[in-house]
């Protein structure tokens, strides 16, 4: 039968409460709060009703006395009062009141409340009695699991076997020498079995190898406890694990690594792993070297005390020696269902470790942005493609025509989101098999590795510019958009990624010199053979300028230049125009294809070398020209008047005509006065 504490100055009101309650509970009644404390010291009831106001001691001054021993702390009370102050009900409540019943007392209510409360307190037993049992089980569970993990640490070194297990064993047996409490040896046993947990991102072959590092493997030999803090800091069930794995490598003298620390700056777990680390090395073979014998490793510890070691530890350790098998391990006996769970967590954990590593490898390979992949693994892809076909495939690279003026002028968001949406529409015309690539800013690569011929590279190109340009129509900005395309062929005259990304790169420069939202394929209208323009020294006289242009010849027929030296003459000759009123026409001729006329691009080529001789024989010294596009030429006439374009408009063309009999192509101009 429950038992019920009931504290009341009154004496009636105990004799009604008893009353009400003994049917169904053992009821003990007192006239104080002194005389409730002296009860309590010799048993504890399973619910307290407890009067407010009392002489002595108050209700609340009880409680409070009550609430200062730990075994009464949980004890349900119920408060009994004859007013309903809301401040007083606050305190009470604040103090841990789990209700109140008012005097004088209505017996079906406080049975009913008084059941309601016992029922919710024998609830939250029963839970907590749960949520210990769960407690142990999921610390037993992670015990198996950080053994497990330490398993997989232990096979990526055939040396290694037991290594962790062995450290955290020495490691426990330390910390009991030095009087730890079960539940920070706990926790050190966990530290010290996954003390190199970063070693699973270190390749085999440096952990694995025979004789001296080089200093380029010792650095990567170093990671590990970055990594290992990297692995552990998240991990909040046990206290600071992530020491163990990042400091066991710190010396007391302070010229350890990652961080330096030096005596007490390293925390006293890791002193304590290091020490048992380096003692349980010493006492197996290693790549590098055969185990020591117990003098030889006592000899170790000694030169190394107050250096790398922490003195105290060290002597701890040295008297363990000294005993009798109290160093000596015993590999964990499993019964058989332990085992097989022990080998399955195992299998389990070394496949999860292997995907996520393999996932880590795939991230670090993607652009950050828009998730195509970079240009290191483009070059990784590209450079095996090329060697098992040496004559097959294409790299594309692009970029998007006037995208400066977005960043420009509507910021980098706006420049970022439209990078974004450009990576959508290009993963729209690669295949699953096809190398998407972010190289830089707005610059992109796309490897198709079966492409064969120029034809179906050029066909892919225009389906690029199509979906480029239909996308972009509406886009919410004030500038015209498209996309410039270079294209390289793998050929077996080309080495390897790098030329060939080279060799797309010139053909992109060829198009956004000649005209934007185009494609030309490297060996097209002579990509690649570009001359080094002529430069000079900073200090060159003027004299030695004379002398170097006195040696060219002398130019002749319109002087060519390429379009962004046309650009500067043209800003040069309209200021001029301005303060002189000289009359300049600007020119713009284009081949023009006629109807049910099917012309090649090698005919456009042939014929836009024709119009250049035309040009060149019907224009004077002083005018300018440059091939604006793949099929046009714009020409700056100085001192002419516009009724003179269509006189050397006919020249022009009579020229064309004579080198073109089958007039398969038609020439239209346009021609304007340089305007302010």
């Amino acid at each position: 039968m429950k038992q019920i504490l009931v504290v009341d100055d009154n004496k009636a009101n105990l004799i009604l409460a008893k009353k009400a309650l003994e049917d169904n509970y053992q009821v003990i009644l007192v006239k104080s709060g002194m005389q409730a404390l002296q009860v309590l010291e010799k048993q504890i009831p399973d619910l307290i009703l407890l009067d407010i106001n009392m002489p002595e001691m108050s209700g609340i001054e009880t409680m409070m006395k009550m609430r200062e021993r730990e075994e009464l702390k949980d004890i349900p009370v119920v408060f009994l009062t004859a007013d309903g102050e809301s401040e007083t009900e606050v305190v009470c409540l604040k103090l841990g009141a789990s209700d109140f019943i008012m005097k004088p007392f209505v017996k079906p209510i406080m049975l009913c409340r008084i059941e309601r409360i016992l029922e919710l307190a024998e609830l939250k037993k029963k839970l907590e009695i749960k949520v210990v049992e769960k407690e142990r089980q999921v610390g037993e569970l992670s015990l198996q699991t950080m053994r497990t993990m330490m398993n997989v640490i232990d096979d990526k070194d055939p040396y290694n076997k037991n290594h962790s297990i062995e450290v955290a064993n020495i490691a426990k047996l330390i910390a009991r020498r030095l009087h730890w409490s079960e539940e920070e040896i706990y926790q050190l046993d966990c530290m010290a079995l996954l003390h190199d947990v970063g070693r699973l991102g270190i390749p085999d072959e440096i952990i694995n190898k025979e004789g001296t590092l080089t200093v380029e493997e010792f650095q990567t030999i170093q990671k590990h406890t970055g990594l290992g803090n990297e692995i552990l800091k998240d991990i909040v069930t046990i206290d600071n694990i992530a020491d163990g794995a990042k400091y066991h490598h710190e010396r007391y003298d302070g010229t350890g690594y990652p961080d330096r620390l030096a005596k007490d700056e390293i925390p006293i777990a890791a002193r304590i792993i290091a020490v048992a680390d380096a003692y349980q090395a010493m006492c197996y073979d290693r790549p590098y070297r055969p185990k020591l014998d117990k003098e030889a490793i006592k000899a170790e510890l000694l030169k190394e005390s107050g250096k790398q070691f922490d003195p105290q530890i060290v002597e701890i350790l040295l008297s363990l020696m000294e005993e009798e098998g109290a160093l000596e391990f015993h590999e964990p006996v499993m019964d058989s269902e332990e085992a097989k769970v022990n080998l399955e967590s195992h299998h389990v954990l070394k496949r999860v470790l292997s995907q996520y590593k393999n996932s880590i490898e795939t991230e670090a390979r993607r652009d950050e942005m828009t998730k195509c992949w970079n240009r290191n693994y483009l070059e990784e892809v590209v450079n095996e493609s090329m060697k098992a076909n040496p004559n097959k495939g294409a790299l594309f690279m692009m970029d998007l025509d006037n995208f400066k003026l977005i960043n420009d002028n509507y910021g980098h968001m706006k420049g970022d989101s439209i990078i974004l949406q450009f990576a959508e529409i290009l993963r729209t015309v690669c295949r699953k098999e096809d190398i998407l690539a972010r190289v830089g800013g707005d610059e992109f690569c796309i490897f198709f590795s079966d492409i064969e011929d120029v034809l179906e590279a050029r066909r892919k190109a225009k389906n690029i510019l199509a979906e480029v340009n239909n996308a972009f129509t509406e886009l919410d900005v004030a500038h015209k958009f498209g996309t410039s395309i270079g294209i390289a062929m793998v050929e077996a005259a080309v080495a390897d990624f790098k030329e060939l990304y080279n060799r797309a790169d010139k053909a992109l420069y060829s198009v956004k010199r000649k005209q934007k939202h185009n494609f030309e394929c490297y060996f097209d209208y002579g990509c690649g053979k570009v001359e080094e323009p002529v430069t000079f020294d900073r200090v060159t006289k003027i004299t030695d300028i004379e002398e170097i242009l006195g040696e060219q010849d002398e130019p002749k027929g319109v002087f060519q230049v390429p379009i962004d030296e046309f650009e500067n003459i043209y800003q040069f000759l309209k200021r001029n125009c301005n303060r002189s009123e000289a009359k300049v026409q600007i020119l713009c001729i284009t081949l023009e294809q006629k109807e049910n006329e099917e012309v090649t691009d090698a005919v456009i080529e042939t014929r836009m070398t024709q119009l250049n001789q035309a040009i060149s024989q019907s224009l004077r010294k002083g005018d300018v020209c440059t091939r604006f596009s793949s099929c046009q030429y714009v020409v700056i006439i100085m001192g002419a008047r516009s009724e003179n374009c269509q006189l050397i408009m006919e020249r022009i063309r009579e020229g064309f005509y004579s080198m073109n009999q089958d007039r398969d192509i038609a020439l239209k101009y346009l021609c304007k006065e340089v305007e302010l």
